[in-house]
């Protein structure tokens, strides 16, 4: 019998989906993804018949009635979540090797200070911790995690539709002249500050440039008619975007790992970031 891999998360941001379902396609291994909540926002067709997606309740009672027993490792998102928080519990007990996947970054504030004790028994749950890069990994030394148990590298883009984007790019005769905001129409992504900012960067130049965006969010209805909106698209569709953009700008308050700068990287864009990106270093 196969030996099955479980990735537990509230809700699976859309680029996962890519990247589990291109796990399931090249390893020998059952692939379940659990969700306590689904995200309708990424709808796809996966390509491997070994990667299925069940709910939280129904993992449970297979878990209870002893259905699933060749579980060979389980990838933890998180411990906000109470569910996650049982479930892991749960798994802990019946002996089942733990993996915590972390993005958040080291603050040095009361609740993190407060985390150190609250979150400890919590910790020592998984032998491994993921972090994807300094900030995490600052940020579990300070939970008193052994150095050995924590690895970095939990993020990365899909190198192939934004390493085409660049070949496209670097093929063009002139240099594309527009910004590009990627990201969720948020406050915490600077969406008010940036679009305050471009409109009094247009009305100061003699030849600015456009100013594309690409998301979704509760502010959406505030972009002017000056700043194009394309709304949300999906990941295997941004190359044609990337590669005719200028630069990336991001000004996000608060962002622990913005993976955009993963893809813009990718595609060869320089970046226009605030110092509050989590890989901002």
């Amino acid at each position: 019998m196969s030996k099955t891999i479980i990735f537990l998360y509230t809700s699976l941001p859309g680029y996962m989906y890519t990247c589990i379902d291109n796990l399931a396609q090249n390893i020998n291994k059952n692939i379940i993804l659990v969700e306590t909540s689904a995200n309708k926002n990424y709808p796809i067709k996966f390509k491997s018949q070994n990667f299925r997606i069940i709910k939280y309740d129904e993992f449970k009672t297979i878990l209870n009635n002893n259905l699933l027993l060749n579980i060979k490792m389980v990838f933890v998102s998180g411990w906000e979540n109470t569910r996650i928080r049982s479930m892991v519990n749960i798994l802990y007990k019946k002996g089942v090797e733990l993996v915590l996947l972390s993005d958040q970054p080291k603050k040095g504030n009361l609740r993190q200070f407060i985390g150190q004790f609250v979150l400890a028994n919590y910790l020592k749950k998984f032998s491994t911790i993921v972090v994807p890069g300094k900030s995490g990994y600052d940020l579990m030394l300070y939970y008193s995690v052994p150095n050995e148990r924590i690895k970095t590298g939990l993020y990365s883009s899909h190198n192939l539709i934004f390493n085409e984007a660049k070949i496209i790019r670097d093929n063009k005769d002139a240099y594309p002249n527009y910004f590009l905001f990627d990201g969720q129409y948020i406050t915490r992504k600077g969406v008010p500050f940036l679009i305050k900012e471009y409109l009094e960067y247009i009305r100061i130049s003699k030849n600015p440039w456009k100013l594309k965006m690409v998301g979704k969010g509760s502010l959406e209805k505030m972009i002017p008619k000056k700043i194009e909106n394309h709304g949300f698209i999906h990941q295997s569709q941004l190359k044609e975007i990337y590669s005719n953009a200028g630069c990336l700008i991001l000004p996000s308050f608060e962002d622990h790992w913005p993976l955009v700068m993963h893809q813009a990287t990718c595609a060869g864009l320089p970046l226009l970031i605030s110092p509050y990106c989590g890989n901002y270093h």
